[in-house]
């Protein structure tokens, strides 16, 4: 199976996905596993046994660059730590199977499995957010509660 990521845009909010990122290779151990991240979050990531891949995708780049991107990757499965409504475009657009992400920005329809935002996001660390929604994928996958 072949998984992208699509991170975090911020160096802060790239190393709060990591807990999760470790988590989803337990989950996928043999799965190669794609990184999508700006290129100052890149360092973090380079030597990680957790990740296969790293996919650099810039601000300047448009919507259809990114997704051409994705495309090339022939991914079969995307999850998106982002809440962006371009992000689940994007993912839509580079023809990825499956798609998890949060329900939020008026971006369901775009996603082939839209998870219900938390209704603690407010009151836990960032980490658990992330950790959450590969949990509900791991759910989708192996019926794991």
């Amino acid at each position: 199976m072949k998984i992208v990521v699509r991170g975090t845009n911020w160096v802060g909010d790239a190393v709060m996905q990591i807990p999760a990122l470790r988590e989803l290779r337990r989950i996928f151990p043999d799965a190669n596993i794609t990184l999508c991240t700006r290129s100052w979050a890149k360092g973090i990531f380079q030597d990680a046994d957790f990740i296969d891949d790293i996919l650099t995708i810039e601000p300047e780049e448009s919507v259809f660059q990114q997704a051409k991107k994705w495309r090339k990757g022939k991914y079969d499965l995307a999850i998106l730590f982002t809440n962006s409504f371009q992000t689940a475009f994007i993912s839509k657009l580079g023809k990825v199977k499956e798609r998890f992400g949060y329900a939020n920005e008026g971006r369901s329809f775009l996603l082939t499995n839209p998870i219900e935002k938390p209704v603690w996001k407010d009151e836990r660390h960032e980490i658990y957010y992330y950790l959450n929604l590969v949990a509900e994928i791991e759910k989708h996958y192996f019926g794991i509660t």
